[in-house]
Formats: C-alpha cells, sequence, structure tokens
C-alpha cells in the first residue's frame, strides 16, 4: 500500500533526506523510506535528476517531446484519415441518392 505524501515527507524528515541527500537517492532507498509505487520512485527520481540539471533528464525530457509531436503527428493523420473516410462517405451517399431518385423518376414515367 503506498503511503500518503504526508507520511513520506515524516519519513523523509526521520531519515534526515536533506539537499546533500536527496541527489543520492535510488529505487531501493525510496522503498525503504514507504514509498512502493514504482510510478511514484520514478517521479521523484526524474525529479532529483531535473534538480541537478541532469543530463539524463534533459535526455528524457527531450523524448518526451519528440514522443509528444510524433504522437500528434499521428494523431493528426487518424483525424485526416477519418475526416477523408467521412468525406468519401458523403459523396457515396450522395451519389447513391441521386441514382435512387433518377431510377424512382424512371419507374414513374415508365
Amino acid at each position: 500500500m503506498a503511503v500518503s505524501p504526508y507520511e513520506r515527507d515524516r519519513s523523509f524528515r526521520e531519515n534526515e533526506i536533506d539537499g546533500a541527500v536527496l541527489p543520492r537517492l535510488t529505487h531501493e532507498n525510496l522503498k525503504e523510506l514507504g514509498v512502493t509505487a514504482l510510478g511514484h520512485r520514478l517521479k521523484l527520481l526524474d525529479a532529483i535528476a531535473a534538480l541537478r540539471g541532469d543530463a539524463t533528464s534533459t535526455f528524457n525530457r527531450e523524448l518526451d517531446r519528440i514522443y509528444g509531436f510524433e504522437r500528434a503527428v499521428e494523431l493528426g493523420h487518424a483525424v485526416k484519415f477519418q475526416k477523408d473516410r467521412h468525406e468519401r462517405l458523403q459523396v457515396a451517399a450522395r451519389r447513391a441518392s441521386s441514382a435512387a431518385a433518377v431510377f424512382l423518376a424512371q419507374e414513374r414515367a415508365g
């Protein structure tokens, strides 16, 4: 079970985790301090790396930026595909409607 932010803060204070120690924390250290959720540990370690100005943190931010851009491009293509598909369906529906109208007119005249 994950600890609350209040309990985590207390654990950090009780273990004398300060600015000098913080940059040296590892996944295992965070587990010992009660940060059991992997996602929370990763977020904390990323935040610590960002505070250090770590090259890894910069690299990760760049990856996030690139991935975000690629995802936006993928979504843009998906939206364009759906829009093109919708327009093709509209054209097909108009043609079918016109063909039906011509057929009905011929039947009436016929």
